[in-house]
């Protein structure tokens, strides 16, 4: 019965000090890989993946996505724009003169060419592309961040953007998780973090930490 009472307090005690170490006070990040190489990449299945950040949204359109550490060169096409809007007519318009593109996501919407593994094969086709159009063309390099492959088109992503789904649930490495999904990058390495609420983690860590027999 004290043990009982001990485990029970524990719990109240966790589930007010989560509050603390939330986004917000509905929130919790869990990390379910941290700092690993070996999570550099990998494969996540769900309903309609969508990204959010802050007031911006993306829509993918894919069941599945497959995510990667990017190290090398793009060229940004056009600006970087702050309204949906005015990005998909800016994506239609470049869609005509070259294809494929990538989007880059974060606080803006942004347009990239395909990945280059050197500067001097980046600006060899940034010379080709700029007969094509009036467009600003900018060397980027993208350092350490992840890219989502959509199987459609690949999307750059910062660590504070969000990945939902239209799903309760999404599937990662053989296992279903509630809530949604943040990737953060240190020193070249992929942290993958469970976003989710705080009564969603409590229906899994109660049970874990509680005796059926109770």
């Amino acid at each position: 019965m004290i043990k009982k009472s001990i485990i029970i307090s524990f719990l109240i005690i966790l589930s007010f000090s989560l509050n603390v170490f939330a986004d917000d006070s509905d929130y919790v990040d869990i990390g379910m890989t941290f700092n690993n190489e070996e999570s550099n990449n990998g494969v996540i299945y769900g309903e309609s993946f969508y990204l959010i950040q802050d007031e911006n949204l993306l829509e993918t359109n894919a069941d599945k996505i497959e995510f990667s550490l990017e190290n090398g060169y793009r060229l940004q096409i056009g600006e970087a724009y702050s309204n949906y809007d005015d990005f998909v007519k800016a994506y239609a318009d470049i869609l005509k003169f070259d294809s494929p593109l990538s989007i880059g996501f974060d606080s803006d919407y942004k347009i990239y060419t395909s990945a280059f593994t050197s500067i001097e094969e980046a600006n060899e086709y940034k010379g080709l592309l700029s007969d094509k159009t009036d467009l600003q063309l900018e060397l980027v390099h993208i350092n350490d961040k992840v890219c989502i492959d959509t199987e459609n088109m690949d999307i750059i992503v910062d660590n504070d953007v969000v990945l939902k789904n239209n799903r309760l649930t999404f599937s990662y490495d053989g296992n279903k998780y509630r809530g949604d999904i943040k990737f953060y990058v240190y020193y070249g390495k992929i942290s993958f973090i469970n976003h989710l609420k705080v009564n969603d983690y409590l229906y899994g860590v109660v049970p874990r930490e509680m005796d059926t027999d109770w």
